[in-house]
């Protein structure tokens, strides 16, 4: 749905999410239409959306006004209520009702935008909370090898490897038994 605005895409989402079952294929119409006029009203926005006339639309009996979509636009003190225009279940415009506030101000291809929410049968706001894809699981890696700690060699296998001189190399060495020597501890901290 690139073609749309900010806005316009924002209230598409969620009203496919609201409108879902009873359009099932208004997320496709949408994200398959053209731009067409757009206009500010002084009273909210129109704008409309052209659709494929040929698409067999998935509910033909759907005609006239639909949804409860509503979004804070701008510095406007209440919503803005957002409504699908739908003929013969064709997406046809998306009309925006202010509520008797004054939008010809506004330019609702660039204005912020808050809260998305619908309404719900009982008059209630609900929140649009779009669901993100969640993200491909982790594959663990393998844990890496533990480190070997160097060997410490006594001043005896010292000794042995220096006298071996450039005739060959000393025998290895085993490790080291016993306790190896501890950090020394930090100093204290001042007072």
């Amino acid at each position: 749905m690139s073609h749309l605005t900010p806005l316009e895409s924002a209230v598409m989402d969620a009203m496919v999410w609201q409108m879902g079952d009873s359009v099932p294929d208004l997320a496709a119409q949408a994200a398959s239409s053209s731009p067409g006029l757009r206009r500010n009203t002084g009273a909210g926005l129109y704008s409309r959306i052209v659709v494929d006339a040929d698409r067999i639309a998935a509910n033909p009996d759907a005609t006239g006004l639909f949804g409860t979509v509503h979004v804070m636009v701008g510095d406007l003190p209440d919503p803005i209520g957002f409504q699908i225009e739908l003929r013969q279940g064709r997406l046809m415009a998306l009309h925006g009702q202010s509520y008797g506030q004054d939008t010809r101000a506004i330019d609702f291809s660039s204005t912020p935008f808050g809260e998305v929410f619908t309404v719900d049968a009982r008059g209630q706001s609900i929140l649009y909370r779009p669901a993100w894809r969640a993200p491909d699981p982790v594959v663990p890696r393998p844990r890496p090898a533990a480190r070997q700690t160097a060997q410490i060699q006594t001043p005896a296998q010292t000794k042995a490897v220096v006298g071996a001189g450039s005739a060959g190399l000393a025998p290895p060495t085993p490790p080291p038994t016993g306790l190896q020597t501890p950090l020394p501890r930090p100093p204290p901290r001042p007072a």
